[in-house]
């Protein structure tokens, strides 16, 4: 999904059983300064996660950048870095733990 007109940024997941899987941590192109602000990356999947409690889902993940599909699509280094910082570091910082396979971002709910 592309923001134009619908807001600042925008999360999207995937529902996986038990599972809500976020696939997606966008800003609206353009908007840096403004979004630089605040973390807005941590404020939605702090939404995502708090919804998923409430819903009595078990486990939300975090894909991994280098798994994004824009990553290796024409990438600069400075986008594969702000992607990492989207993606990884907001997951490490929301608590979220490496899965042993190394394959996504994984944070258990209490039931």
């Amino acid at each position: 999904a592309h923001l134009k007109e619908q807001g600042l940024a925008a999360i999207g997941f995937n529902r996986e059983d038990r599972t809500i899987f976020i696939k997606q941590i966008q800003g609206k192109y353009g908007q840096t300064e403004v979004l630089k602000r605040f973390r807005w990356e941590k404020m939605l999947v702090a939404i995502v996660v708090d919804w998923a409690k409430k819903n009595r889902f078990r486990l939300v993940k975090i894909q991994k950048a280098e798994d994004n599909e824009y990553y290796n699509k024409n990438s600069t280094d400075d986008q594969r870095a702000r992607l990492r910082m989207h993606y990884n570091v907001t997951a490490e910082r929301s608590g979220f733990k490496l899965e042993k396979n190394n394959s996504v971002y994984a944070l258990k709910l209490v039931a």
